[in-house]
């Protein structure tokens, strides 16, 4: 195909003996010639961006006939459903949807994310170390290390966000960066920070709200991931649900339910709801890691998390013990992190980049 043959709607040409379509779409990212006919897994195109011109391949599961996708939708002819570009400039800069997908791995990108990493994890072990000694002030000390690695994460996932937003990938990163806000605030609630602000009979109700508000981003964003990754397995989905469910339920009877800790009594039946709404989001990640591995981290993190949480609720409704906040705080802000750093891989699935790219 040429760009002298342009066109808005598509025309035909004799390749041989036979009539092949030539295609034109335009996609936020390019102009899109496609020359070929609807037998072969590799098809040449052409893309047009700023007035430059690059040569590409698309590859597509299966033939073309036995697919019709979003990109190529209107046209008689169908085409493929699941596709990833691979296009080598020849002049100019070229977007693609492969383009959007390495956004975040530029230099700078990476280097600013990896500091953040660095920084969240000294803030945290530092906090945690500090503790344990008998350091004039180590307890204020403490907590501003353990605060301090939550907000190094907000200020990462809504950096991820930058680098993703106006992509397939924005809305899920717009998502796990508000699910990681409304964690934080959770923290300051947790540890008593946001008394003077807003009083509350206890502040671990501040806690379950926010948190839970955070968990319900975290949801949506897992459920954008999957319509976009495409990944239809409702039995993968529901299963991994269902056992969470029953996991949480059971941790909740045997650990919350039996307390005897007059001050904790007010909160039993609120943490059973939002003990399954943490499992409802380990269980959607799990159901998205069953089926493709690169939101394996995400489903970890998610895990982490409740697992964090199962054991905050030991110290809280069956008494607190040794290195009851280390406990709690190593699995929850491991989990956090990897929930945040999970686009890392989760944004290739979203974008339809092949996992062997």
């Amino acid at each position: 195909a040429s760009a002298d043959r342009a066109a808005t709607s598509p025309q035909r040409e004799t390749h041989g003996h036979a009539h092949v379509p030539l295609i034109q779409q335009r996609t936020p990212f390019a102009h899109i010639q496609y020359d070929g006919n609807a037998k072969p897994l590799h098809r040449n195109l052409h893309f047009f961006s700023f007035g430059h011109k690059t040569s590409g391949t698309i590859l597509a599961r299966g033939h073309a006939g036995d697919f019709r996708g979003d990109l190529f939708s209107g046209y008689a002819d169908a085409f493929p459903l699941e596709i990833s570009i691979r296009s080598k400039p020849m002049t100019g800069v070229v977007s693609s949807e492969e383009g959007t997908s390495t956004r975040g791995r530029t230099p700078a990108a990476e280097l600013l994310m990896n500091g953040l990493w660095g920084l969240w994890l000294v803030l945290l072990a530092g906090g945690l170390i500090v503790q344990q000694t008998d350091l004039a002030g180590s307890s204020g000390w403490s907590t501003f290390g353990r605060m301090g690695s939550s907000v190094t994460l907000v200020v990462a996932g809504w950096l991820w966000h930058a680098l993703f937003r106006g992509t397939a990938a924005g809305r899920y990163t717009l998502l796990i960066g508000i699910g990681i806000l409304l964690g934080t605030i959770g923290d300051f609630f947790n540890a008593g920070l946001l008394h003077a602000i807003i009083p509350l009979p206890a502040p671990e109700l501040g806690g379950i709200v926010t948190f839970g508000l955070g968990h319900v981003a975290y949801i949506i964003g897992c459920l954008d991931a999957k319509k976009r990754a495409r990944l239809t397995s409702s039995t993968a989905m529901w299963s991994s649900i269902l056992i969470w469910q029953a996991i949480s339920i059971v941790c909740w009877y045997f650990i919350v339910y039996p307390t005897e800790i007059e001050s904790a009594k007010m909160v039993v039946w609120p943490a059973l709801p939002y003990t399954m709404l943490l499992a409802g989001t380990t269980g959607v990640a799990t159901g998205l890691a069953v089926q493709d591995r690169r939101f394996v981290r995400l489903a970890v993190g998610a895990a982490l998390f409740l697992l964090s949480d199962l054991i905050l609720a030991w110290g809280m409704f069956q008494g607190s013990f040794p290195f009851r906040t280390a406990a709690v705080w190593i699995p929850y802000g491991t989990g956090q992190m990897l929930i945040v750093y999970a686009i890392t891989t989760a944004r290739h699935a979203i974008l339809g980049v092949s996992s062997e790219q």
